[in-house]
Order: structure tokens, then C-alpha cells, then sequence
């Protein structure tokens, strides 16, 4: 349909919005788009899009958010940034913004809106229905996007620093499209020269059982071996993640340790979702018997570790927090 083309098109096209203030010295740098729905492969876009619950409007706040993330203004200054914003929008000088003008906005940032949609977008503005945004509109709305920015910080440092490992699970299976996003929240992980060198292998019931009776195999103590079986066999989800081997050593470094940030980002992306996880590097990961069963070349592939996921028993709640070393430890400041 129309309207989830543009949402698309509003989710993949961020336009590169860059605000800089000093003093009253502010200027706004609309830039070419970031990123096409093309660039984004192996995915449905229509449930990528429906997931985010995206709206041509909402979409054109979060790229807006990024000029509301200015903190610590001055009020007087903020009012001044607000105003060179404002009239950088108001092509015509009349000292409102009207629906036109909010088609060319879009367009200028590659939003490729229909009339309806802009005036749709235009609406949202326009608060009174004068059919015009004033100033005092326009500053009502974006300081509602400073909080909302706000927000959205405070979601991401929970969860980086809110997520634990969890190490016993319920039964219950996760949902493929939770697992889909989180494998999707994993490759936009941090990854220089871009070789995404990450494969997840999601394993079955047969696998999970046949990995489970390897790993029982190597314990001498027959009760002990049985717990283990019972234990590992009876863990929900289970991906294995492999990092891509290069002949350069830096480059096999490289790719490790982007495989490793993928991992994060699996995590964190299941610990969003409410799902607990924990990343494994037993022995039996590592064995040749173990890349047989789950179709892992070692020649070509590392691996960096098998994640097991699920709904924590007791709830992620119930997790109490690991002891940290203080920033002031591992931080280091040199002249």
C-alpha cells in the first residue's frame, strides 16, 4: 500500500539532520539519505516496519529528535537555535509554516511524501487547525521531542546497564520474530571494513538434544552426566555464533571482535524483549564433534559461542545486579 511504502521509506531514508549551536550562530544541514531499504537484505520490511509501529509522523519526529538532543541550553539560546530552525522552514518569510512548506521539508530530507501524507504530517503541526504552525506551535512541539529524546537515552542505558545472565529458563519457546529481530539488532553491530563476519545457526530440537549428549559424554559421574543432559536439553533457545577466519591475523582479530559486539546486541535486543540469555564458551563449543553437528567448516569459521535464550525463571527482575569495578578503575585519562 501507499501508506506502508512511505513508512518504509521514512524508516530506511534518515536524513542526516545536524545541528550545531553557538550562541545564536546556528545553521541546519539537511544531507543525503543514510541508508536504502535496498541496503537492508534477508528481512521482511513490511514486519520490520510494522514492528517499529511507524508512522510518516512519528518518523519524522525521531529524525527531529536528533536536534532535540541538545542539552543544557540556555533558554534564551534555545529560543534563538529554535528560531533559525524555524525560519529555515519557512521558505516564504511569512513567519508561519504552512502545509507546502512541509513538503518541501520532506523532500529536502528525502521523505518522499505524498500531498495526503504531508498534510497528514502538517496536521499533527498544526495544533489549533488555523492552517498554519506558528512559532509558538512549532517550540511547543519540538520541546515535546527533547523529552521524548530524553526518554529514549534513558531506555538505552537501562538496558546496557540493567541486562544479566540468565541461568535457568522456562520451557517456553520464543517466538521466530522475536528471534528475527534480534539476530537483525545483531548485525548492525560495530564491524570495520564491513566484512560482517557473523553466521547464527539457530539449532533444533534434534541438534540441541544431540549437543547436549556430546557435552553428557565427556562427564565421568553418571548422576552428574544425567543433571547435565536434563539441564541442557530443557533450555528453550540455543544459536551459535561464528565469526568469519581470514589469512590477515589483524583482519581474524577484527572479525572476532565484531562477532563478539554482535553477540552484545543479541542480548541486549532479547533482554528488550524480556528474554533472558546467556552466552556459553564451554569446551564442547569449541570441538570438532560439536561443529560437525551443527554444520560449522572450522577452517573457515570461529566459533565465538553458543547463546541460550528464554524466559527467565522468576522473571529478569529476579536477577540480582554482578559486582562491577568503578569507572574510575578501568578509566584512564591521558594528556
Amino acid at each position: 500500500s501507499t501508506k506502508l511504502f512511505l513508512m518504509t521509506i521514512m524508516y530506511f531514508y534518515p536524513a542526516a539532520l545536524l545541528y550545531s549551536i553557538s550562541g545564536c550562530n546556528s545553521f541546519i544541514s539537511i544531507g543525503p539519505p543514510l541508508k536504502r531499504a535496498s541496503d537492508v537484505t534477508g528481512t521482511n520490511l513490511e514486519r520490520t516496519v510494522t514492528i517499529a509501529k511507524l508512522s510518516p509522523i512519528s518518523q519524522f519526529q525521531d529524525q527531529i529528535e536528533v536536534l532535540a538532543a541538545v542539552d543544557d541550553l540556555p533558554a534564551s539560546e534555545e529560543v534563538c537555535a529554535l528560531g533559525s530552525l524555524f525560519k529555515h522552514i519557512d521558505v516564504d518569510g511569512s513567519g508561519s509554516i504552512e502545509v507546502d512548506e512541509v513538503e518541501k521539508l520532506l523532500e529536502l530530507m528525502g521523505l518522499h511524501a505524498t500531498p495526503e501524507e504531508a498534510h497528514a504530517l502538517f496536521q499533527a503541526l498544526d495544533k489549533d487547525g488555523s492552517g498554519e504552525v506558528d512559532f509558538q506551535e512549532f517550540q511547543e512541539w519540538f520541546l515535546g521531542q527533547t523529552t521524548s529524546a530524553e526518554l529514549r537515552r534513558t531506555q538505552v542505558m537501562e538496558a546496557l546497564l540493567g541486562r544479566r545472565t540468565v541461568n535457568e529458563f522456562e520451557s517456553d519457546p520464543i517466538p521466530d520474530a522475536v528471534v528475527e529481530d534480534a539476530i537483525l539488532a545483531a548485525t548492525f553491530a560495530p564491524n570495520h571494513r564491513m566484512t560482517q563476519p557473523w553466521m547464527f545457526r539457530q539449532l533444533g530440537p534434534a541438534t540441541v538434544e544431540a549437543v547436549a549428549a556430546l557435552n553428557a559424554e565427556g562427564i565421568s559421574d553418571p548422576k552428574k552426566a544425567e543433571a547435565k543432559l536434563k539441564r541442557w536439553a530443557a533450555v528453550p533457545g540455543w544459536i551459535a555464533v561464528t565469526s568469519k577466519r581470514s589469512d590477515d591475523e589483524i583482519i581474524d582479530i577484527e572479525n572476532y571482535a565484531a562477532t563478539c559486539c554482535a553477540i552484545q546486541n543479541l542480548c541486549l535486543a532479547f533482554w528488550a524483549e524480556g528474554v533472558g540469555s546467556k552466552w556459553t564458551t564451554g569446551d564442547v563449543t569449541r570441538s570438532q564433534e560439536f561443529a560437525d553437528l551443527c554444520g560449522i567448516d572450522l577452517s573457515t569459521e570461529k566459533v565465538a559461542g553458543v547463546i541460550w535464550f528464554g524466559l527467565a525463571k522468576g522473571g529478569l527482575d529476579s536477577i540480582p545486579p554482578p559486582n562491577r569495578r568503578p569507572v574510575a578503575d578501568v578509566h584512564i585519562k591521558l594528556p
